[in-house]
């Protein structure tokens, strides 16, 4: 297949990932959402061979995925410009060692400088890696953009989890729950593998227990 084919294709898959939800699997809809939205079937859960031997695993809520207890973030030397030559080893490594769980950050900028690193290894291993990504906005339009673009910057058609980042107070819950809020974004891709995130510094849990509240039919 041609370059030209190649991105065409996945200018096709990402545009019906945001369609149908793609691969992510639900959990901020509500139980009637989910039956009647969820696409009819969706790509099998990425499985990294090596993953078993290597370490512990457990299982990631009730997605039925079994993630390691070690996984690879993306910030430091994966969120660096120009820095190919020594995040692609890391990446290519973190895999080797059985890491079968990778995140990516919601910050355009970090995500435009790291996405080129990852996107290089996602290639021919994406198949290996459950691939989370997040948005960080408030808006059910601008987490859209966000996770188009980051689709885009990827190289990739799906991702395995879509969170909501840095949900601290209730002003972000009211945002996110609000008409339009982001929370509409998760609902328009019938996502099934969505969650709530937080920062981790220490901040207090309320916010995050109001969402489950709001939402109790998350599987995690």
């Amino acid at each position: 297949m041609s370059e030209t084919q190649t991105t065409s294709a996945q200018k096709q898959g990402r545009r019906e990932f945001l369609k149908a939800g793609g691969a992510m699997t639900a959990a901020l809809l509500t139980a009637g959402a989910l039956k009647a939205d969820a696409p009819k079937s969706m790509p099998a859960l990425p499985s990294n061979p090596l993953t078993p031997a290597a370490m512990p695993t457990r299982n990631l809520g009730k997605t039925g995925y079994k993630v390691g207890i070690f996984s690879l973030g993306g910030q430091a030397s994966l969120e660096r410009g120009n820095n190919f030559d020594v995040a692609v080893p890391i990446i290519e490594r973190a895999l080797d060692l059985g890491v079968n769980y990778i995140d990516t950050r919601p910050s355009m900028a970090a995500l435009r400088a790291g996405a080129s690193s990852m996107s290089q290894v996602m290639a021919h291993r994406r198949n290996q890696a459950f691939l989370a990504t997040k948005t960080k906005e408030r808006t059910r339009d601008d987490s859209m953009r966000m996770i188009e673009k980051s689709l885009e910057l990827l190289q990739t058609d799906h991702v395995d989890l879509w969170q909501l980042h840095d949900i601290g107070t209730m002003t972000d819950v009211d945002a996110v729950f609000a008409k339009g809020g982001a929370i509409e974004a998760l609902v328009k891709c019938s996502s099934k593998r969505c969650a709530l995130s937080r920062n981790h510094w220490p901040l207090p849990p309320e916010a995050l227990m109001e969402c489950i509240k709001r939402h109790p039919s998350t599987p995690f």
